[in-house]
């Protein structure tokens, strides 16, 4: 794998600096402006979890102080599973030099619900079956995602070229890093009276993620401000994962897959230049 990663990243800096250097011998007129600082926002579509194998210790919910019975079994063993869906992604990035900028944002994961009659819970009566009873509590587990994430990014920058009727493009080669990785949770409790009280929570994993990625920038809108050039262009990236899987140490036996489908992800940006 650390061939075919090291092979993936040499040849997206080389198409990088390639069309870098070689757009003005088909004619494109590049910006002069120095470029300050990038914004962007958009979505992805995100992979396929499944969780399942959850050890006793989190499935032996006991019984609630207030409720009248006991002897309850330790809840069955459920898989969880977290469909695709869309993540969104928040950036700002600074020109170090001009055709390099560093920079940093937020994501966001959508999680299926797993709140009071969430679908992504296990829960359970006093009868051993999910219907809601009366006077007793439902004891329930679940499994959840941390929904923010903190990501840092790096890309390789072509210059805009200046193409009529009023429209420019470039190019991007970079990779992102979270360094707190995706957080699985694992809580439990009871749901009395349609309001959950937690017995327990936890982190059970974390998928430490980085990506490579290659963007094509299109600017349909251009303006100045006090002399300085501003464009807003629609993004279109797509993004190669080289993840992790980490189990903490008391879970250690917890199944997880994840699916591989290819990530593209489509937003907008403004790009602000000086003069």
């Amino acid at each position: 794998m650390f061939k075919s990663a090291t092979s993936k990243k040499i040849w997206l800096v080389m198409f990088c600096l390639i069309t870098t250097f070689t757009y003005p011998a088909f004619g494109g007129k590049s910006a002069s402006a120095r470029q300050v600082f990038d914004l962007s926002i958009g979505f992805r579509n995100s992979q396929f979890y499944r969780v399942s194998n959850l050890p006793l210790s989190i499935r032996d919910v006991p019984v609630h102080k207030d409720d009248g019975f006991h002897g309850l079994e330790p809840l069955p063993d459920r898989s969880f599973a977290f469909p695709r869906s869309v993540s969104f992604d928040a950036e700002i990035s600074f020109y170090l030099l001009p055709y390099i900028s560093l920079g940093g944002g937020i994501t966001y994961n959508p999680s299926p619900p797993s709140g009071v009659n969430g679908k992504n819970r296990y829960q359970q009566n006093q009868y051993g079956n999910s219907e809601r009873g009366y006077g007793t509590s439902l004891r329930w587990y679940n499994v959840h995602l941390m929904n923010f994430q903190f990501v840092l990014t790096g890309s390789l920058v072509s210059p805009w070229l200046r193409f009529p009727p009023g429209l420019a493009f470039r190019t991007k080669a970079g990779g992102h890093y979270y360094p707190g990785g995706l957080k699985f949770f694992s809580s439990a409790g009871w749901d009395r009276w349609d309001k959950d009280q937690i017995w327990k929570s936890e982190v059970i994993a974390r998928l430490y993620q980085q990506n490579l990625f290659l963007e094509l920038d299109l600017a349909f809108h251009e303006f100045q401000d006090n002399y300085e050039p501003k464009f807003v262009y629609l993004y279109f990236r797509i993004l190669k994962s080289y993840d992790r899987f980490k189990l903490e140490d008391d879970f250690k036996d917890i199944v997880f897959e994840r699916g591989t489908t290819p990530t593209i992800s489509i937003g907008i940006g403004l790009d602000v230049a000086f003069r």
